[in-house]
């Protein structure tokens, strides 16, 4: 989908106006432990939200969501979308592949079309929503 497709008529997209903030269990992290991601999402209109994890974290548990990997990163994609005020929860376990590496979570996107095929969907970065992490060591027994 381009932007300047003639089949969107102009001014028919709802602006959402997207505040998200980004909180995590912390800022190092041994590998095999699991973070808790949280989303506090505000729009002005429905969106869809998902975040972007670091090549290697998998997502283990959380609101409903789908996972897909793409490029270098994981995409989790929240199945339910926010309408006004919202929390996704995400729970990850963190790759141990690279200790003593910097790895950067986020950042968070969101987008209007909600419920269009995902190569229909334009997807926007919400700035600062972005957290380093680092992981100190390998897993711990």
């Amino acid at each position: 989908m381009r932007l300047d497709d003639p089949a969107i008529p102009v001014g028919t997209r709802d602006t959402i106006e997207p505040k998200v903030e980004l909180r995590d269990d912390g800022s190092a992290f041994t590998a095999g432990q699991t973070n808790r991601v949280t989303l506090d999402v505000s729009t002005s209109a429905e969106a869809e939200v998902r975040v972007n994890l670091p090549n290697g974290w998998t997502a283990v548990d959380g609101d409903d969501y789908e996972e897909r990997d793409v490029a270098d990163s994981t995409i989790v994609e929240f199945d339910d979308p926010v309408d006004g005020t919202g929390t996704r929860d995400v729970f990850v376990d963190i790759d141990g592949s690279q200790p003593g590496s910097v790895q950067t979570l986020g950042p968070v996107e969101v987008t209007g079309d909600v419920g269009a095929e995902n190569d229909q969907q334009v997807w926007r970065a919400v700035p600062d929503t972005e957290s380093s992490n680092v992981v100190v060591g390998s897993e711990q027994p």
